[in-house]
This record gives structure tokens, sequence and C-alpha cells, in this order.
């Protein structure tokens, strides 16, 4: 039976829904008018609405991101990629107790000194892209950003470090124990930012979480009752999400990661602190210092050097000693990676078939394709050389999907894309152990990540529900080898992964994707709770 609906501006016709409800997918139409889903059905008649066809499709709400860092970038950029273009609508930044606001005159160096050094996102280009003085307090910041349009709704937390800055000064950067003045006035900036729209607060308890100059950033030491009555100001403003990184070792930071830390010429690796590479190689020209690291001597020189004490490294400090100890678990990227691979594809056993020893092997292959590969370390989800632990956290009723840090560690992961490798992967492409049903996995990085964060109006596919949603060819769905592009402020750099398979991505019932290219379309607004 033809059903017929008055007004109806886009019609996706004929896919296959998974609705974000946990419900085993069904095919049918939605309509849209506004940016409202006003019907959900079969034969919907809309002559007059913009079609799309979705026959041989999934039919997805729009993922939801709740950990990402784009605290900095929102200031500058409307389109927010890596996320805009892995079909994510909504996210949620502020997160790991790091952010701008609130932000004394005079405390812009701290904090980009504490994002730089925890989240790896380079302070030349926060130093050159913010606009520092825009804003002071955390209502501010809300109303400077709420101001502006982009590509993807987002949320903002309050951060831990920034707020305790804000109170305390120096002594905060000290570690010093809050008066009862330091306190209340915490408390009560606490009660003001739930107010105005935060839609969380962020704290990190972890040593491994340390400024650019190596000191552990504020908050981390904080005591109990200081953090009893900043809860008890979020209360008292109308509540709000607490997101906590725990007092863990590193080991268990990376252990959340589904993919892996990437090395590269063009990011980190092993050889990055040898006193060689630094002095001759480190500031070439990418091909120049791939010429130069071909030369048998240079590469003597470089396996036979050791590591120069490197200042102002913030958490990132270990890393050439991490690719190092892990060589033999890095596993070389390619298009259409399979993020489960078996040991025999490895570095390591590359350099058994070789006969060659490790260092060297990893050597020989950042010159590769002319330096631009990289290789991922599956190290700490991948003991039992699968991701069979990786499924059981997913399996569980309390754990939600996140982590993708899209925005932060620049240089070193790209996992922003970690909502559609999730899908393709966990949704019926995984061939080394049990996958899971599409309605799982789609529920997951939706309905169950917009209400954990009290976002009522999105994540599902049902009638009321706001327009967030993609039409996806799984077929085609695929993510490329990561590339680094200098198109941060200052010239930094980051890693991107071009994403394949998204016919069409909606926000608030626009179209701002179309076959996997930005319409240009930018109804994305601040989100408050």
């Amino acid at each position: 039976m033809v059903q017929k609906t008055s007004k109806i501006d886009v019609l996706i016709r004929g896919g296959t829904l998974v609705d974000g409800t946990g419900s085993v997918p069904v095919t049918g139409d939605i309509a849209i008018a506004g940016n409202k889903i006003v019907e959900v059905g079969s034969k919907i008649y809309a002559p007059r609405a913009n079609v799309i066809d979705a026959d041989g499709a999934v039919v997805a709400p729009g993922w939801v991101d709740i950990h990402t860092h784009y605290d900095g970038q929102v200031t500058w950029d409307d389109t927010l990629d890596p996320s805009f273009s892995n079909g994510v609508t909504t996210f949620i930044m502020g997160n790991c107790g790091v952010g701008f606001a609130p932000c004394r005159s005079g405390d812009e160096q701290a904090l980009m000194d504490v994002m730089e050094g925890v989240e790896d996102i380079p302070g030349t280009a926060l130093a050159e892209g913010v606009p520092w003085g825009a804003w002071h307090t955390f209502e501010q910041y809300l109303d400077y950003i709420g101001q502006r349009n982009y590509s993807m709704d987002f949320g903002t937390q309050l951060p831990h470090s920034a707020l305790r800055l804000q109170v305390m000064g120096e002594r905060a950067m000290n570690h010093e124990d809050a008066t009862a003045d330091d306190i209340a006035s915490m408390q009560a900036l606490a009660e003001s930012a739930t107010r105005a729209g935060a839609l969380g607060f962020s704290t990190s308890r972890t040593v491994f979480h340390r400024n650019i100059d190596g000191n552990a950033i504020p908050g981390t030491y904080a005591s109990a009752d200081e953090l009893i009555a900043i809860a008890q100001g979020i209360a008292e403003g109308g509540g709000a999400v607490i997101e906590a990184i725990s007092s863990s070792s590193i080991g268990d930071m990376v252990a959340s990661r589904q993919i892996g830390l990437l090395s590269g010429l063009t990011g980190y690796h092993g050889f990055m602190n040898r006193g060689v590479y630094i002095d001759e190689l480190a500031f070439l020209p990418l091909s120049e210092r791939v010429q130069r690291m071909r030369d048998p001597e240079m590469k003597r020189r470089v396996l036979a050097d050791v590591d120069r004490n490197v200042q102002n490294a913030g958490s990132m400090a270990a890393l050439a000693n991490v690719f190092l100890l892990n060589a033999e678990k890095l596993y070389p990227l390619c298009d259409g990676f399979d993020y489960e691979p078996t040991s025999d594809e490895s570095l390591g056993a590359r350099a058994s078939r070789t006969g060659k020893v490790i260092d060297e092997v990893l050597y020989d292959y950042l010159i590769e394709n002319e330096g631009t590969g990289f290789a991922a370390i599956l190290s700490a989800n991948y003991i039992e050389g699968n991701l069979d632990v990786v499924r059981e956290m997913l399996a569980h009723p309390e754990t939600v999907t996140g982590l993708a840090d899209a925005g932060a560690h620049v240089n070193l992961i790209c996992d922003g894309s970690m909502p559609t490798t999730q899908l393709k992967h966990w949704a019926g492409g995984r061939t080394r152990g049990e996958a899971f049903p599409i309605e799982f996995i789609v529920e997951k990085q939706t309905r169950r990540n917009a209400r954990l964060y009290g976002l009522k109006d999105r994540g599902t596919l049902e009638v009321g529900m706001r327009a967030d949603l993609n039409v996806i060819d799984m077929s085609a769905l695929s993510v490329a080898m990561p590339v680094s592009h200098r198109d941060l402020p200052a010239g930094g750099a980051r890693l991107l992964q071009k994403t394949s398979g998204y016919e069409a991505t909606l926000l608030n019932g626009i179209v701002t994707r179309r076959s996997d290219e930005d319409t240009g379309a930018r109804p994305g607004r601040l989100v408050r709770g």
C-alpha cells in the first residue's frame, strides 16, 4: 500500500534500515521533513522530495563519537576531519581533563603546553590557529563556538586542568592541595559551566598525561574532597557526565585502542631520537631524507648510534623506545589492510625470513615507498594474535565505544576512522573469529553513545528523531592508507585517511556528504546540555 505524507523534503528509498535500537534490519523508506524523521515505512509517496536511492545500501543513524579533542580545531575549522568523512554527525570534546576554557589572560601557553604534551597537537598550530583572548570563562567559550556553523553537531565538557588553573594559577601547575576557598570556587564554576551547557566534566589521574615539559597535568593528584565538590557543582547545575581517566599504566591506556599506534618516517619512529638522525636527517624534506637514509654508511651510523635525551616531549617522550621495543609487532599497512592480521605479516616475521636483526628490518621498512608508509603496533590487544579480547570488551553490556581521539595525536594515530573500521570489521568483515550482527555495532555507536550524554533527540531512525543519518554501501566501505597532510595552522602536519563507501550523510535533514564528497553544507551547531 502506498503511503502519503503531505510535506517531505528528503526521501531515502529502499534501504536496509539498521535503526539504532538493536532491532533486526528491515527494508524500507525514511521520510524527512525539515530536520526530523516524519515517517518510516515502505513505498512512501513523496513526488516533490529529494530522493536518495538506497537500494542495496545500509541506512543507519549518524555516528556519535564521544571521545575527541577538537577543542582548538573548532575555533579555526568548520569541516573537522577526520570525523566528518567517517559518518560522524555528533561528537563530544573536552576529554581527558584537557581543553581551553576557562582561560585567564596569561594562562594560554600553559594550556597549550598541556594539550601538546597530552594530545600531541602541535603547539605552533594552537598558537596560530586559536583566537586567544576571544574568551576567558567557559561560558564565553561556549558562546564563541556557539555562533559558528560546522559540518557536525558537537558538545563539550569542562576540563579539570583548565578549571584548576583558572582558580589556583601557578599552584595548580605545582600540584598544591586546593584550599577550602579554591574548592568552593571550583564547585561554583562547575555549576555555572553545567548550567551554561557543558555536557560533562573530564579529569585525568594518570601520571602518563604530562605537559610538554614532562610534568603531570593539573588535577592529576587532586584530592577526593576537590573532586566530590566539583561533582556536587555539576549536580547542582543540572547534572552531566563525569569522564575520568584512571591512574592506570600506559599499557592500560594503549590497550583500549582497537587499532594501535602508527610508525612512519613522516610521523614517529624508532630512530627519531638518535643523535645522527636529529642532527643530519630530521629536518630534511622527506625525499631528500629518504635518499640520505639509503646510503649504506648513513644506515650504519644510525643503527650504531644511541638515543639522545630529548626535552619537551610530554607524554610522547618514550615513543622511540616503544617502537623499537615493539618492532617485531609492527605490521605494515596497505590499502584495505585487515586490522586482524596473522603474525607472518609482521616485521618480526620479515626479520626471521631474511635473517636480519629487527632494527635493520625496521630501518629498511621506513624508507620503502619513498618513506610514505606506516606500520601499526598491534600489541596490547593482540597478545593472542587476534582481537578476541576486543570482542569481549565490545560485548560487555556496560561498555561504550570511543577513544577515536579524533583531532589528537595527529602524527601518531588515525583512529578518527574508528567508526568506519569498527563497522566494516565487526559487522561482517571479520575472518578470524566471531563478529557481531550489524544492528549491535550500529546501536553501539549511535543510540548508546547519544543516551550516555543525555542526547535523546538523535541516535535512532524513529519518527520524531533528528534526521542525522548515513547511507552506506557496505561492499565499498573502506579506509585507505594514512597520508601526512600539512594543513594545520603554521604548517603543522597530521595524518588523514580517505574513506569510501558513504553514499550520503545527512545532518539535521541536510545532505552534508554525497558519494564521499563534502557538499559544503554546514548545518552543525554546538549542542548545550
